[in-house]
């Protein structure tokens, strides 16, 4: 009986440890994931960030950062509401994700603004990713044409050419952003 006993009490004991580490992940998880889109949140993609920034200075390689903006999305909310416009940054993250490497990393940064690291990547080869991101996202129209014609205007840095820290890389992906966004919209800038 007192065997029993004992490997009763180790049972429920070993129960409460396993849901003890599951509710440990879904926390986890939680911390780290855009509950709309299920990509990454924006810290964890700085933190993604950092470690990618680090291994490049390491082993000299180069990686890009590309900025994406989705185009004219506030017009989404205001004609259709705010539920289409949650749905439509759904499709926007499920056809960047689909353009991406298992490497890649993706990540929703706040409303309708993405961040794709692309580690061992050239911001020519990032150039080229980018535009099979914008005909996947021309796509979407295509299947959901009560969104029109989406379109992504698109900002892309390199490290460590364009910047060897995560702001300084950050920052230079914005600005080529902002121009995109300057130029009419609907496109690449380095």
């Amino acid at each position: 009986p007192a065997e029993s006993d004992l490997a009763g009490t180790l049972a429920f004991a070993a129960a409460i440890a396993l849901k003890n580490a599951q509710l440990v992940e879904q926390l986890q998880s939680a911390a780290s994931t855009d509950p709309l889109t299920g990509l990454s949140n924006r810290r964890a993609m700085e933190e993604r960030l950092a470690a990618e920034l680090s291994r490049t200075h390491r082993h000299q390689i180069r990686t890009s950062v590309v900025a994406v903006d989705l185009d004219r999305f506030k017009t989404v909310n205001d004609t259709l509401g705010h539920a289409a416009g949650d749905r439509l940054l759904t499709e926007i993250a499920a056809a960047i994700r689909s353009q991406c490497r298992s490497l890649d990393a993706v990540g929703r940064m706040g409303g309708d603004e993405f961040l794709v690291i692309l580690p061992m990547t050239s911001a020519e080869e990032a150039t080229i990713f980018a535009s099979r991101v914008q005909r996947a996202v021309a796509g979407v129209g295509k299947t959901h044409p009560e969104y029109g014609r989406p379109s992504l205007s698109i900002g892309i840095a390199e490290a460590p050419r364009h910047g060897a820290t995560p702001d300084a890389i950050l920052g230079a992906a914005d600005l080529a952003l902002y121009r995109a966004k300057r130029g009419g919209r609907d496109a690449v800038q380095t």
